[in-house]
C-alpha cells in the first residue's frame, strides 16, 4: 500500500533543486542479437534491443521521486522518441537497497511490452551529467498475462489509497441516509477497496519488502560509476499483467541550498545628543555553507546629515555616536561568507539641551627641568561659551605641592613661567573658570638641581730645575679634575715645549711623570696640558740646561777697581779679561794686544725664543791669536783685540749652527755687535739613496714652516744618476751614494733677521735663507759641503707672492771668506694644471703652457714636471732655483 511518505515527498519535490537521472531497462524481446536496435551503454554497445522503459528519477533535498515511466521502440535500426506512458509520483527507497544503496520501481504493462518468452535485457543510468553506468546482459521469461483482475482496468498501485478513502467515505454517507443496509454497504465497500488494493501484489513504494526471496537478475560492481549512476543489482518479477523492475542504484538526495541570512536592525528609534542610539540587531542563517557555518555582521551609514560612530561595527547589538542631529537610516549586513542579507533602522537624533559646563582646563604636558631653569607653562582651556555674558574666561595658576616656592611669570595667563626656589617634583594647577563653573588640570614639574658646572683640569708641571748635559730632566706633573663631563669622566695629558733651542723629546708625552731629553744646553719652558673632553688646563716648567761648561763670570764682578783720581789707560783697564790664572778671554798669548790698539767688542747670543744662550763660543775669523771667550749666563760676552779695523765674528755652540758677524773695532772703545741667535738643525731628515736609480728624482725636503708671512717648504728634486761628493777633513773630496739631508731655515718669524748666518749686502733685502747640510760632510770649503755632478733644483712655495716669470736672486754664504756669492738665478714659476699626470709649467707669467723650448732652457725635464704633479697641486706657484752644490742658500730681492 502507499505510505505517508509519498505525500510528502510530493510536497516538498517541487521545491528543490532538482537532478534528473535515467535509469533504463533495454529488452531483446525475441532474444536475437541480430534484430533490433543497437544501445550504447557504459559498458558497451549492446546489439538486438527491441524496446527500452526508462525511469526518470528526480533527486531533492528531501529525497527522490520516480516522476514517470517512458518508452522507446526499435524502429529500423535507430530508436523513436519516448512517450510516457506512467506519470510516476512514487518515492526511491533511498538506503533501501542492496548495500545501502537506493530502491528504484518501474514496471511495464505487458500489453506495451508486446512479446512473452525468453528476453534478454540490460539495465543502464545516467545522472544527467557524464556520470552512466551499465550490468552485464542478463535473461528473463515473461509469462502471458493472466485473467484479468477484479479491477478491469490495471490501476497504478499509488491510486489505490486515495480511491479507498474515497470509497469508505461513500459508504460512510450512504450509512447515514440508509442505517438500515449498514451490512450490504460493508461488504460493497470491502469488495470494492479488496479489489483495489490486490489489483498488483508489487507496490511502487521504494520499500524492498515486496521484492523478499526474489534473486538479482544482474549485479554491478558498487563504487565504480559516480553517485546517482552507479547501479547495483537488479530484481524482475512479473504481476499480473505487469512486469516489475527493481533497480538498486546509489542514489543519494541533493544537498541543501544556501539561503542569505535573514537580518533584523531592530526598531526605530528617537534620542537625544549627546547621547548614543543602542543598537539590538541580529540574523538567523541556514548555517550554509559549512564551513564557514559563521555569519559576520557590519553596520553602516545609509543616510543622515553627519557622522556616524559605532561602537564595534561588527557586532550584531552595539552602539551607535552621532555628531550632528538629523534623521540616520543605518543598515546590518550580514554575510555568510556567500550570501548577504541587511535590514534598515530609522534612528532620529535630537539635538542636545544646551546646558552650561565647566571649562575643560589643560595645564600642559609634564615636564623635567634643571635649575636655575624655569618651567614654560603652555595650559589653556576649552569652553562653550556660556554664560554669555560673560562668554569669558579667566585663568588661575597656583601650587598643589611641591619643597619650595613658585613663582609664577603672570599667574592669571593660561601660558606663563614658573621659576622654582629648590629642587623637587612639583604639582601645578591650572584653573578656568566661565563666571559660573570652573575646570581645573594639573601638570607635574619635576625640578633637577642645577648641574655641576665644569671646571679646567689643575695642573702642576712641576718645580722649576737645572740639568746639566747629558743627563735628562725627571718631569714630576699632576693634574686634578671635578669630574666632569660625564662622559667621558677622564682626563688626558700631554707634555710639550713651549721654547727652548733645541726639539725636547720626551719619554712618555702623555704621562704626567715622564723624562725630557734636551739636544743642546738652553733655556726651556715644557708645557702639561690636561684635557677632561670639554675644557684643558695647563701648566709650565723652566728647565735650564747647561752643557757642563763653566762659564766666564761677568766682568764687572771680577774687574779691578779703577782710581777715580787717576786717568787709566783702556788697555789697562780691560787686560784682567784675558789675564790672569783664570782669565774670561783665553788662548790669549802674551803681548799680542797692543795696549794702545786696544778695543772690546761686546754682543749677546740667544736662542730663537729670545733666551740667554750661555756656553757659546765667540772667536775671531782668521786671528787665532786673540783666543776665545764663552758666553755667559746671561748670553753676553766681552773679547779683547786690537782695534784699527773690520772684524769678523764666528759665534759657535754643539747642536746650533753657526753664525758670523762683521764688526769695526776702534782703539781705545768697546765696540757693540747686534743680539745675534743661533738655532738648531731642522729634526726632520731625508735620507737619499744615491745607488737607487729607479725612481727619476730623488725628493728631499725640509719641515713645513709657518709664520705671519705665509707657509713655505724647501724641496730639493735630485735627477736619477746624479752623483756627489763632500770634503774630507784635510780638504779632499770622497763620493758618496748616501746623503742625509736636512734643510733649516733661518728667516722664520719677527727675530728672523737676527737668525741670519750672517750680514746681508747693503744692496739685499731681508727675504729667505736657509741651510742645506749633509750629515757626511765633515767640513765646508769656499762655502760648499756636497758637490753635485749636475744642477739639482730646489723649490720653495711663492709664500711672498711674487709674480710669476720674476728672476730670484740667489746666493749663497762662504763663512771662509765672510761673504756672500752670488749664484745662478731662479724664477717664480706655476703649475698651471696636471694634465696626465704631467705638470703644465708657465715661467713666464703670460698663464700659457711653457713649450719645450723654454722649458729645456731652463733645465726642466719631462720627468721633473711629472715629480711635480705628484708634489703640488695645479695652480701652485713656486720658486725654482737649481744649485750644484749645498750651502747656506739666500734668495733676496734687491732693495
Amino acid at each position: 500500500m502507499l505510505d505517508a511518505s509519498v505525500l510528502l515527498l510530493l510536497l516538498v519535490a517541487p521545491g528543490a533543486l532538482a537532478a534528473t537521472l535515467s535509469f533504463s531497462v533495454g529488452l531483446d524481446t525475441d532474444d536475437n542479437a541480430a534484430t533490433g536496435c543497437t544501445l550504447a551503454t557504459a559498458g558497451g554497445p549492446v546489439p538486438g534491443i527491441e524496446q527500452v522503459a526508462r525511469a526518470m528519477v528526480t533527486t531533492s533535498t528531501a529525497g527522490a521521486v520516480v516522476t514517470r515511466l517512458e518508452r522507446q521502440t526499435c524502429a529500423g535500426t535507430s530508436f523513436g522518441a519516448p512517450t510516457v506512458y506512467d506519470n510516476g509520483g512514487w518515492p526511491v527507497g533511498l538506503g533501501n537497497g542492496t548495500g545501502g544503496s537506493a530502491v528504484i520501481e518501474s514496471s511495464l504493462p505487458l500489453a506495451l511490452l508486446g512479446a512473452t518468452g525468453r528476453m534478454r535485457a540490460v539495465v543502464v543510468s545516467g545522472d544527467g551529467s557524464s556520470g552512466e553506468d551499465a550490468t552485464s546482459t542478463f535473461a528473463l521469461t515473461v509469462t502471458p498475462a493472466a485473467a484479468a483482475p477484479v479491477v478491469p482496468v490495471p490501476l497504478s498501485p499509488w491510486l489505490a489509497i486515495p480511491l479507498s478513502l474515497l470509497l469508505l467515505g461513500a459508504a460512510a454517507w450512504w450509512r447515514r441516509r440508509h442505517p438500515d443496509q449498514t451490512a450490504l454497504l460493508v461488504l460493497l465497500a470491502f469488495v470494492s477497496v479488496s479489489g483495489l488494493v490486490w489489483a498488483a501484489t508489487v507496490m511502487r513504494d521504494g520499500n524492498a519488502g515486496d521484492w523478499a526471496g526474489v534473486t538479482p537478475a544482474a549485479t554491478d560492481v558498487q563504487g565504480d560509476a559516480p553517485p546517482n549512476a552507479d547501479l547495483v543489482a537488479v530484481h524482475t518479477q512479473q504481476d499480473g499483467t505487469n512486469l516489475f523492475f527493481r533497480i538498486d542504484a546509489d542514489v543519494r538526495r541533493d544537498a541543501p541550498a544556501n539561503e542569505a541570512p535573514v537580518v533584523n536592525a531592530g526598531t526605530a528609534q528617537s534620542i537625544t545628543l549627546p547621547a548614543s542610539a543602542s543598537l539590538s540587531g541580529s540574523a538567523t542563517d541556514d548555517g550554509l555553507p559549512n564551513p564557514p557555518a559563521t555569519v559576520t555582521h557590519a553596520w553602516t551609514k545609509v543616510s543622515g546629515p553627519g557622522t556616524v560612530t559605532f561602537g564595534t561595527a561588527t557586532d550584531a547589538s552595539t552602539t551607535a555616536a552621532f555628531s550632528v542631529a538629523g534623521i540616520y537610516v543605518l543598515r546590518l549586513t550580514a554575510n555568510d561568507s556567500a550570501l548577504t542579507g541587511t535590514a534598515d533602522v530609522t534612528v532620529t537624533v535630537n539635538p542636545a539641551v544646551i546646558l552650561n559646563q565647566a571649562p575643560t582646563a589643560n595645564a600642559g604636558t609634564d615636564q623635567t627641568i634643571t635649575l636655575p631653569a624655569q618651567a614654560a607653562l603652555s595650559g589653556g582651556a576649552d569652553d562653550d561659551g556660556l554664560p554669555n555674558p560673560p562668554a569669558t574666561v579667566t585663568h588661575a595658576w597656583t601650587k598643589v605641592s611641591g619643597p619650595g616656592t613658585v613663582t609664577f611669570g603672570s599667574a592669571t595667563d593660561a601660558s606663563t613661567t614658573a621659576a622654582f626656589s629648590v629642587a623637587g617634583i612639583y604639582v601645578l594647577r591650572l584653573t578656568s573658570s566661565d563666571g559660573a563653573l570652573s575646570g581645573s588640570d594639573d601638570v607635574t614639574i619635576t625640578v633637577d638641581p642645577a648641574a655641576p658646572v665644569n671646571t679646567a683640569p689643575i695642573v702642576d708641571a712641576g718645580a722649576s730645575q737645572t740639568i746639566t748635559l747629558p743627563a735628562s730632566a725627571s718631569l714630576a706633573g699632576s693634574a686634578t679634575d671635578d669630574g666632569l663631563p660625564k662622559p667621558p669622566c677622564s682626563l688626558t695629558t700631554v707634555w710639550s715645549q713651549d721654547s727652548g733651542p733645541g726639539t725636547v723629546t720626551f719619554a712618555n708625552t702623555n704621562a704626567p711623570s715622564t723624562t725630557a731629553t734636551f739636544p743642546v744646553a738652553g733655556a726651556y719652558v715644557l708645557r702639561l696640558t690636561a684635557n677632561d673632553g670639554a675644557l684643558a688646563g695647563f701648566a709650565t716648567v723652566a728647565i735650564t740646561v747647561s752643557d757642563g761648561i763653566a762659564l766666564p763670570p761677568d766682568p764687572a764682578t771680577i774687574a779691578p777697581a779703577l782710581d777715580p783720581t787717576l786717568a787709566t789707560e783702556f788697555g789697562s783697564a780691560t787686560a784682567f779679561l784675558y789675564t790672569g790664572a783664570d782669565p774670561i778671554q783665553t788662548g790669549v798669548a802674551p803681548g799680542t794686544i797692543d795696549a794702545n790698539r786696544a778695543a772690546v767688542i761686546r754682543g749677546r747670543l740667544l736662542d730663537k725664543s729670545n733666551n740667554p744662550l750661555p756656553g757659546a763660543t765667540v772667536r775671531i775669523r782668521h786671528h787665532a791669536e786673540f783666543g776665545q771667550t764663552l758666553t755667559r749666563a746671561d748670553g753676553r760676552f766681552d773679547l779683547a783685540v786690537n782695534g784699527g779695523g773690520p772684524l769678523t765674528l764666528d759665534y759657535i755652540k754643539p747642536g746650533y749652527l753657526p753664525a758670523q758677524r762683521q764688526v769695526i773695532a776702534r782703539w781705545q772703545d768697546y765696540a757693540l755687535v747686534d743680539d745675534t741667535i743661533l738655532i738648531p738643525e731642522d729634526a726632520k731628515v731625508s735620507t737619499i739613496d744615491l745607488a737607487d736609480i729607479t725612481p727619476p728624482f730623488h725628493v728631499a725636503q725640509g719641515s713645513p714652516v709657518t709664520d705671519p708671512d705665509g707657509t713655505r717648504q724647501v724641496t730639493l728634486l735630485i735627477p736619477q744618476g746624479t752623483q756627489a761628493r763632500v770634503y774630507n777633513p784635510d780638504g779632499s773630496t770622497r763620493p758618496v751614494t748616501t746623503l742625509n739631508l736636512r734643510f733649516t731655515e733661518y728667516t722664520v718669524g719677527a727675530n728672523g733677521p737676527a737668525t741670519m748666518p750672517a750680514q746681508l749686502p747693503p744692496s739685499s733685502a731681508y727675504t729667505y735663507a736657509f741651510e742645506a747640510k749633509a750629515e757626511e760632510a765633515d767640513r765646508k770649503i769656499d762655502g760648499k759641503d756636497v758637490l753635485f755632478d749636475r744642477p739639482v733644483p730646489f723649490y720653495v712655495d711663492n709664500f711672498l707672492s711674487f709674480p710669476v716669470g720674476t728672476v730670484v736672486p740667489v746666493g749663497y754664504y762662504d763663512e771662509d771668506r765672510g761673504l756672500w756669492v752670488p749664484s745662478d738665478n731662479g724664477k717664480v714659476v706655476k703649475i698651471l694644471a696636471i694634465t696626465g699626470g704631467v705638470a703644465d709649467i708657465d715661467s713666464d707669467g703670460d698663464d700659457l703652457a711653457d713649450d719645450a723650448a723654454t722649458l729645456a732652457a731652463l733645465g726642466i725635464t719631462d720627468q721633473e714636471r711629472t715629480q711635480l704633479a705628484s708634489l703640488y697641486a695645479a695652480g701652485n706657484t713656486l720658486w725654482r732655483v737649481p744649485v750644484t752644490h749645498l750651502s747656506r742658500w739666500d734668495c733676496n730681492w734687491s732693495l
